[in-house]
């Protein structure tokens, strides 16, 4: 599950200091020439700041903070701690909060036992829990869930 929510929501959290300043650029380039906020940039760490402490606003201050509260986190806590605590607090559809939440529901198993697939169609809902679930058959999850496989696949996981 670990490889993929990281190829899936933020390709370089291993690496970055809890923001990805190269998907920052592109995303404020994005939304100046849309003249609206059309792209995210938000890395696995600033999702978790944002879970745990602020709205679901896209407006500049709320962002500021996210990011602010994401060097924090890199600044105290382990990778692979943010990483679980990450798992655990984000929400895979109505009600359902955490990855053993999201396993036992969706596949009925723990998430322990999650299989390749599996695992990738969880992580392909998390832009939109409240949208999809992993069982649907939707052209979105389908999509996401062959990226996600195929960027695992990439990396050798």
């Amino acid at each position: 599950m670990v490889h993929a929510v990281v190829v899936g929501e933020d390709g370089t959290f291993y690496e970055n200091d809890g923001v990805d300043w190269y998907e920052v650029q592109q995303s404020f380039d994005a939304d100046w020439r849309a003249k609206k906020i059309v792209r995210g940039s938000s890395t696995i760490t600033m999702q978790l700041a944002k879970n745990l402490w602020f709205s679901t606003s896209r407006d500049p201050l709320t962002k500021l903070n996210e990011t602010l509260s994401a060097f924090m986190l890199t600044h105290y806590l382990t990778k692979n701690r943010i990483m679980e605590l990450y798992l655990n607090y984000i929400e895979f559809g109505r009600g359902i909060f955490g990855i053993q939440a999201a396993s036992r529901v969706y596949f009925g198993e723990p998430a322990s036992q999650l299989t390749r697939d599996q695992a990738a169609r969880l992580a392909a809902i998390i832009p939109d829990p409240l949208g999809f679930t992993p069982l649907s058959g939707s052209r979105f999850v389908s999509y996401r869930t062959n990226i996600i496989l195929v960027r695992m696949g990439a990396r050798g996981w």
